[in-house]
């Protein structure tokens, strides 16, 4: 590796540590956070990642070695929202440079002041999932050096600047699997909660599925409570063509296979600040159905590589959180509920014209291999954070 120059002139390798969930979890977190370290490491400078949830309390003694092929080191972490302490415990035990991490604006409160404490600037990369952004966000954006966001967010942050989720091209890919090629197969991904509206996916292929030859797969974690129920929906309805698959830790390359046995990804999200289930379909040749809502329709082109249902409604957020003294501060976001008969018409229309859908997955493969790349992404976050 190259050297650093310090503004005394001595060579320093600067140590950038990433605050995030341990690498082998299966969160959007771990997900960004693992390739931006990997991509980091082809820098001069020493990326240490810090993975929440991998130790009781506190901060490992020494890295440990998670991967033969990791080009960085691994710090476990207790677990739950950052602790003040725990940030400036790493920081100074391990002579941090920059702290960079990403999380939701109303739990960077222990970062902010590790960052303070210390003296360390701090990247933030915040999932901003719609607008308007909270006057909390703004104060807390206030006290870092520079804020990261997967959209067109940051325009409204003054030091607000565009870092997108990348895709691993070495996991998503087009591949042949072994399916019955006549019946055509939607794909829905993700956990059942209020904000991913997986009900409003079954209500639209209960519309068509008794009218077009189809079928689908939803990929959740089906041993959590709103989806138990959920499941127990589908066996009441006991003819409707849906295979529940089970989402696992570590489960990519099952998740390859998922994407290359159906035809269309459905994502009926109501607020999203990077659906990163969009953009994986998409490295496997799938187009994408989603809303025209904020930010869910920044990554597909309606018509070229998927289509934008238009919204029926908007809707609050249901997240609440503590500020201190009492529950219940709402976050006054706006999500939006996608139009259930669009969305069927949209479906029936897949169907029955298959060889547009081909060229619509071969075109959104095109673009977002060219666009998402993680090493680019990694790249323009090293300049930002040298600069």
């Amino acid at each position: 590796m190259g050297e650093n120059k310090t503004s005394e002139g001595v060579g320093k390798i600067k140590t950038i540590g990433i605050f995030g969930d341990l690498p082998s979890m299966p969160t959007g977190m771990a997900v960004v956070c693992k390739n931006l370290a990997l991509g980091l490491s082809n820098y001069s400078a020493h990326i240490i990642y810090f993975g929440r949830f991998g130790q009781a309390s506190g901060v490992g003694k020494e890295p440990i070695l998670h991967d033969q092929a990791l080009q960085y080191d691994l710090v476990p972490c207790e677990g739950g929202v950052w602790r003040p302490r725990t940030v400036i415990e790493a920081v100074e035990k391990y002579d941090v440079d920059y702290i960079f991490c990403e999380d939701d604006f109303f739990s960077a409160g222990g970062l902010v002041r590790a960052s303070k404490k210390t003296s360390k600037p701090l990247h933030f990369l915040s999932p901003i999932d719609s607008y308007p952004i909270n006057p909390m966000a703004y104060r807390v954006f206030k006290e870092c050096s520079k804020v990261y966001t997967p959209n067109s967010s940051y325009k409204r942050i003054k030091n607000g600047v565009f870092l997108p989720h990348g895709v691993d091209k070495e996991t998503f890919y087009p591949v042949e699997v072994s399916r019955d090629p006549d019946v055509f197969t939607f794909v829905w991904v993700g956990r059942d909660e209020p904000r991913k509206a997986m009900g409003r996916f079954i209500f639209a292929l209960e519309k068509i599925y008794k009218k077009v030859d189809c079928q689908a797969i939803i990929h959740s974690d089906w041993r959590a409570n709103l989806a138990m129920r959920t499941a127990r929906y589908i066996r009441y309805k006991r003819d409707l063509p849906i295979i529940m698959t089970q989402m696992e830790a570590g489960s990519q390359d099952k998740l390859r296979q998922i994407y290359n046995a159906s035809d269309v990804l459905v994502c009926t999200t109501k607020a999203g600040g990077f659906e990163m289930s969009q953009t994986e379909a998409m490295a496997c040749a799938k187009p994408v159905i989603t809303t025209d809502w904020t930010f869910m329709n920044e990554v597909v082109e309606n018509y070229r590589t998927g289509f934008k249902i238009p919204i029926v409604d908007t809707c609050g957020d249901t997240v609440t959180l503590y500020n201190g003294r009492h529950w219940g501060v709402p976050l006054g976001r706006k999500w939006g509920n996608i139009s259930v008969n669009a969305l069927a018409d949209a479906m029936r229309y897949c169907v029955n014209n298959q060889e547009v859908v081909e060229k619509m997955g071969v075109n959104a493969f095109e673009y977002v291999t060219k666009k998402y790349d993680w090493r680019r992404i990694a790249s323009k976050l090293y300049k930002e954070i040298m600069e």
